[in-house]
């Protein structure tokens, strides 16, 4: 790759520099669990479907993914810092230096961190989320049609 090739597939160190992890709120759900487990609430479907819901495989799984990405993003940029100077101008935006173009164009540490994560992240907790976010939609309707709330978003 030459130099405008790497300048413009910098957008991917993204991939391996950043984290944007999904947060779920669990409050409403410890509230509704704390209620169900104490009142008549537990015979409700719809209370069931939440805890079940919220107690889900697929949220464990989620908290996990989300903790593998900090942790990996912070691994990487620790290692960068700690072994490369480029780092500092390229996060301040300052200047990309021959040593990154060097590095992102045709290091194979650089490549294999960014191919994996990028599996990780796109081709399975993406998906993963997609699901989340469907059936999360799905439970908002029938929470809706029990009491009678207008549709959101």
């Amino acid at each position: 790759m030459n130099k405008e090739q790497i300048g413009n597939s910098l957008k991917y160190i993204g991939i391996a520099a950043q984290e944007r992890i999904f947060r779920i709120d669990k409050n409403g759900f410890q509230k509704l669990k704390s209620y169900s487990n104490t009142s008549e609430a537990s015979k409700n479907n719809l209370d069931f479907d939440v805890i079940n819901f919220y107690s889900s495989s697929k949220v464990r799984t989620i908290i996990t993914f989300n903790k593998w990405i900090h942790d990996i993003v912070k691994s990487n940029i620790t290692y960068w810092r700690d072994n490369y100077d480029w780092l500092n101008p390229l996060l301040m935006q300052e200047y990309i230096t021959d040593e990154a173009y060097a590095y992102f164009g045709k290091s194979k540490d650089y490549k294999n961190r960014v191919a994996f994560q990028y599996q990780m992240i796109y081709k399975n907790y993406l998906p993963l989320l997609k699901t989340f976010r469907a059936k999360s939609r799905q439970l908002l309707k029938s929470i809706n049609a029990e009491y009678e709330f207008e549709e959101t978003g």
